[in-house]
């Protein structure tokens, strides 16, 4: 994400801190008005400070509500493109640059499901697959090319990416 954009987003996650605390302002004093109003015409004395944070309860639960889907959207917005950097920059550079980003990233190039799957398989995940034809599984790619099903006769499973692939190769015991 470029310093400028960090930048925007930051500022309007202040902006959002703020206007909650100013709502709560707002509507403390405006509730601090209604109750000496409302005082004066009932006779009673001394509602304004229990109003005064009534309304500033409210102000704060009004503002804070939507303040906080800001700074949900606004998360999932950097958490998104740093994964996309992520992937990107796995499929560029030379070959022992996306070596070195895969190992750097494992965990979460492996969890990642497959776009293309005859593209994106690991050498380790090759490597079960191979296994598992000489164990006798049959192996298919998925028509969309974002899985493949390793099945023994009727049983089998679809596999999405190159953890759950490992996972496979482990469970059955075909890797270590």
């Amino acid at each position: 994400m470029s310093d400028f954009r960090r930048f925007i987003l930051r500022i309007v996650d202040v902006l959002g801190v703020l206007s909650i605390f100013g709502g709560a302002l707002l509507f403390a004093l405006l509730g601090y008005a209604v109750g000496e109003t409302t005082g004066r015409i009932s006779g009673s004395v001394g509602l304004g400070p229990v109003y005064f944070v009534l309304g500033g309860f409210i102000g704060f639960i009004i503002f804070a509500i939507p303040a906080a889907l800001m700074f949900s959207l606004s998360e999932i917005a950097a958490n998104t493109r740093e994964t996309l950097l992520v992937v990107r920059q796995s499929r560029i550079g030379s070959e022992g640059h996306q070596i070195q980003i895969a190992h750097a990233n494992e965990a979460i190039a492996d969890a990642v499901p497959f776009i293309d799957i005859t593209k994106e398989l690991s050498k380790e995940a090759v490597e079960v697959i191979r296994l598992a034809k000489e164990a006798g599984y049959e192996v298919a790619v998925s028509q969309d090319r974002k899985s493949v099903t390793i099945r023994r006769g009727r049983l089998g499973a679809s596999y999405a990416s190159n953890a759950e692939i490992l996972d496979f190769g482990r469970v059955k015991g075909l890797i270590g």
